[in-house]
């Protein structure tokens, strides 16, 4: 497995490295660049990623795919974002930060290929579309974007600010092919039934003396026959065998003679035309989170000779795989035209066997936000008094995920412009000095009264997360 660095350490003073250690760190996945890939997130987030999607040479190795996940409003806090989008307040449904390199160079996505992205929430809301982050000043959160209203935020000026530099949880890839625990067509009582066709099957005196008479034998079909030899420990003189092919029910659709003398190849492909109703082919889907499914299968029916006189009947179900993949291929098709189709930056609601979903078609990679723009209503300027100018203060609204950080400062003041007024929020204020954060939280209606003066207690990293937790 690839190492990555170890989260960095803060020192006396600094605040966000501080709490950048409590924040969603990278998840590293290696992304094989030609195959349909399916990547599943720590904290739900699916990502559904084309073949080809990633601007790179056909030939080059995988793609190093890093992916933070921002959920939950501790993490949304602790990593200094904001659900801003200019001067709008957004109610975000889940934000994301996708990073991908090659050969130690930043990778983007081709300009024809998006990532289907569904992002997992409890309750399916209104309105939810694509934002993108903006490039920013350092040392603020990124601003929001309605996605396909400029420029990628993947090829903005935006510093992916070395997210490998985050302690990563390696994650794992889930490639679209090969499916997982095949189970392959069956009679409810293959040996009885067997045992009956090996009686009722072709071998009269005429049959026999047919059989014996000299012919002409390829070369494969006498590999085929030494083969047969080997498996079942007795010389193999003839051999018939019938190409078989049945639909997802377990009905035979297809039956077709492939060796063996005509005459009686004919008599065994009227009988086999006769079967019965099998168990199905199924396998479970290779999608996480995945049903078994039943699946059409081919195999070949055989009727086996022996010299000694013995007459052996069988299946032999070939591999799935083939099968499987062209399913798998016009999936991936039909994603394609989903991408294709649904790319207008809004979000449609997606139910999985896993639970409710927000789903997006990115162009881009960078910051990724799934949001609903709030109605604006009254505006006010909302300041916030700290001790001193390097006071952290967000605001946290009640009852939606909206998160604000301080517009600006005003000597030791945070400022909020164009905020809501009239709506209820917790003020939310971090500062560090001499090695201990200190945290401030006051429940305030905005607009409605002076905001009550910051009374600030010391904090550790755990009983941090535990506070904002609990807004």
């Amino acid at each position: 497995m690839e190492e990555l660095p170890a989260p960095p350490t803060a020192d006396d003073s600094d605040l966000p490295t501080f709490c950048a250690q409590a924040a969603p760190q990278g998840q590293l996945f290696q992304v094989q660049p030609g195959r349909d890939t399916v990547l599943l997130g720590q904290q739900g987030t699916r990502l559904v990623i084309p073949g080809r999607a990633f601007d790179v040479p056909a030939n080059s190795g995988p793609v190093s795919l890093t992916v933070r996940e921002f959920y939950s409003t501790a993490d949304i806090v602790l990593a200094g974002l904001g659900t801003r989008a200019g001067l709008d307040v957004l109610e975000t449904g889940g934000m994301l930060y996708l990073y991908a390199a090659a050969n130690g160079q930043t990778v983007h996505l081709r300009p024809d290929k998006q990532i289907l992205v569904q992002l997992p929430t409890r309750q399916q809301l209104p309105g939810m579309r694509l934002y993108e982050g903006v490039s920013a000043e350092a040392s603020h959160a990124p601003d929001w974007r309605l996605a396909g209203t400029g420029t990628s935020a993947s090829r903005s000026n935006l510093d992916p600010a070395n997210p490998l530099a985050d302690r990563a949880a390696l994650g794992g890839w889930v490639a679209l092919h090969p499916p997982k625990s095949p189970r392959w067509p069956y009679f409810e009582k293959d040996k009885q039934l067997l045992k009956e066709y090996a009686r009722q099957l072709p071998n009269s005196k005429s049959d026999q003396a047919r059989l014996r008479r000299k012919r002409t034998v390829s070369k494969e079909e006498q590999g085929l026959l030494k083969e047969f030899s080997q498996q079942n420990h007795t010389a193999i003189r003839h051999a018939i065998l019938i190409d078989v092919e049945v639909d997802s029910a377990g009905v035979l659709q297809k039956s077709e003679l492939v060796t063996g003398d005509s005459v009686i190849g004919a008599k065994v492909l009227a009988f086999v035309r006769q079967l019965p109703t099998q168990r199905a082919a199924s396998f479970i889907s290779p999608l996480p989170g995945g049903k078994r499914t039943v699946s059409r299968a081919r195999g070949v029916f055989s009727v086996l000779y022996a010299r000694s006189g013995r007459q052996l009947v069988g299946f032999s179900w070939l591999v799935m795989d083939k099968q499987l993949q062209e399913e798998l291929v016009r999936e991936a098709q039909r994603q394609r035209a989903v991408f294709a189709r649904q790319f207008n930056n809004a979000s449609t609601p997606l139910t999985l066997t896993s639970g409710l979903y927000y789903e997006l078609a990115a162009s881009g990679l960078g910051w990724i936000n799934c949001d609903r723009l709030l109605d604006p209503g009254p505006r006010i300027l909302y300041t916030v008094a700290t001790p001193d100018p390097t006071t952290v203060v967000s605001l946290v609204f009640k009852g939606q995920r909206s998160i604000l950080a301080s517009s600006r400062t005003d000597g030791s003041a945070a400022i909020f412009e164009q905020v809501p007024s009239g709506q209820a929020a917790t003020v939310v204020a971090l500062r560090r000095e001499k090695g201990v954060t200190y945290l401030a939280t006051s429940p305030v209606s905005l607009g409605q009264a002076a905001p009550p003066a910051l009374s600030f207690r010391p904090v550790t990293l755990p009983q941090l997360r535990t506070e904002l937790a609990q807004l």
